[in-house]
């Protein structure tokens, strides 16, 4: 399917102006922290060269407005249909109801279990540890398919957990990280180290943050 414009539950995605051949998805809620933003922009970055086949790579981030510029990808037939009845709920304020019908139909069952689909999380899986992207790569309703039966992953990646506004833990395995990037072509793994730099930085950057409201007024 090729469209101009779609809104989902997370953002509204529309064509690039600019490029065609990517879209620009504006969340509907405000950006965690400007750190947050940046630090998602790289992870997405990296794994998008680690699963080239899997993950479109972004190109822009910004935090007000709250959007990301990535890859564009056409949605295949069942990834219509899903999206159709979640808009249905949505228009009805039933957007639970709508994942009850994506699950009676089977359709999420039978993507997820399919053996592409199933590669590709057991190599995703083993690097992210974001409780939320853990539940978005398992729902099939965030995935399209290009004809050769390839996944791609449509929804986002967290860099960082919060608990009550505060940052947690990472998204992501950082050992298992590493590893992954080290075995990518030598120009690809500097831009990937160079991203993963970046991301500790913002890293500690929010927990500072953080750290120093909870510092007693004198």
């Amino acid at each position: 399917m090729k469209f101009k414009e779609t809104k989902g539950l997370q953002k509204t995605i529309k064509v690039s102006p600019r490029n065609p051949d990517r879209v620009i998805g504006t969340f509907h809620g405000e950006a965690p922290s400007r750190e947050y933003v940046k630090a998602r922009h790289y992870l997405t970055k990296i794994l998008a060269l680690l699963f080239k086949e899997n993950i479109p790579q972004i190109h822009m981030s910004s935090t007000h407005p709250h959007r990301i510029e990535v890859d564009r990808k056409n949605w295949d037939k069942d990834h219509t249909e899903m999206q159709r009845i979640i808009r249905w709920g949505q228009r009805l304020g039933l957007v639970g109801f709508s994942y009850f019908i994506i699950a009676v139909l089977g359709t999420n069952e039978k993507f997820i279990n399919d053996p592409k689909t199933q590669e590709f999380l057991g190599k995703i899986l083993t690097i992210n540890r974001s409780f939320r992207t853990s539940e978005d790569l398992v729902a099939g309703h965030n995935y399209t398919k290009e004809k050769g039966g390839n996944p791609i992953y449509l929804d986002s990646f967290e860099p960082w957990n919060y608990e009550n506004k505060r940052p947690l833990m990472l998204g992501f395995d950082l050992t298992v990280l590493r590893e992954e990037i080290d075995k990518l072509p030598e120009e690809e793994k500097k831009v990937a180290m160079s991203s993963l730099d970046r991301i500790m930085v913002l890293w500690n950057e929010e927990r500072s943050k953080f750290d120093k409201k909870k510092e007693p007024q004198t």
